[in-house]
């Protein structure tokens, strides 16, 4: 089955995509390495090799699939895909929200549609940013919602309540963290130009999302696995 998938997803790439390697392949790829090493893992990482087998899955489902039925459905394989949605939600719940936040800090910047302008000190002109659907943190989300419904179902009993719980907090948390990371990037390029905003935005991103998730874990595998206390 994983041979089967991963030849698959190879030749769908360059017989019906633009043939070049792209995250959708590489999800698919692994997808493919998580079949064909599944039995090979040794019954001491049972529950690394159930997680990663979930996660992976879970991946494809909610990141890969979707966007496979728009191409084939908008017939723009190797193009890109104009979605109104993600501008809709890129203004409204970035865009918006960074202006606010800037603003309440003394900022003077400006949005419109998927730009956000400000003044760029080191040479004192008028600059703009586009903010991507990449930006937005969807991606970071759909990311942090497939591992947690992996932990999920990993455990043995876990309730409604405590699941709605995590699940939102974890999702609110993850929405603000990508703000701070956005108003961090636009503070940079306001006071440091264009270089230091390019090197923030490739750098900073990860920082705080792992960051952010390495606490998350540690507070609900703290909560869900408490330690056993041994009594002497």
């Amino acid at each position: 089955i994983g041979l089967a998938i991963g030849f698959f997803s190879i030749i769908m790439e360059y017989l019906f995509f633009d043939g070049k390697f792209s995250s959708n392949l590489a999800v698919c790829l692994f997808v493919s390495l998580a079949w064909l090493l599944y039995l090979n893992v040794p019954e001491d990482f049972s529950y690394e090799r159930d997680f990663s087998f979930m996660f992976i899955h879970l991946l494809f489902l909610f990141l890969v699939l979707p966007r496979l039925i728009i191409i084939y459905l908008t017939g723009t394989a190797g193009e890109i895909t104009p979605n109104v949605f993600q501008d809709f939600m890129v203004y409204n719940f970035l865009g918006k929200p960074v202006y606010f936040i800037l603003t309440a800090l003394g900022q003077e910047i400006a949005v419109s549609e998927n730009y956000i302008h400000y003044i760029d000190l080191s040479s004192n002109s008028p600059t703009k940013v586009m903010i991507s659907s990449g930006c937005s943190g969807m991606y970071s989300v759909m990311i942090f919602m497939c591992a947690f419904l992996s932990f999920v179902f990993m455990l043995e009993k876990i309730s409604l309540s405590d699941f709605g719980l995590f699940l939102t907090l974890g999702l609110f948390t993850s929405y603000i963290a990508n703000l701070l990371r956005m108003s961090i990037i636009i503070m940079v390029g306001h006071y440091k130009g264009p270089e230091a905003l390019d090197f923030t935005h490739q750098n900073l991103g990860w920082l705080i999302f792992s960051l952010w998730l390495f606490i998350f874990w540690y507070f609900i595998s703290n909560f869900f696995y408490k330690p056993i206390k041994i009594v002497r």
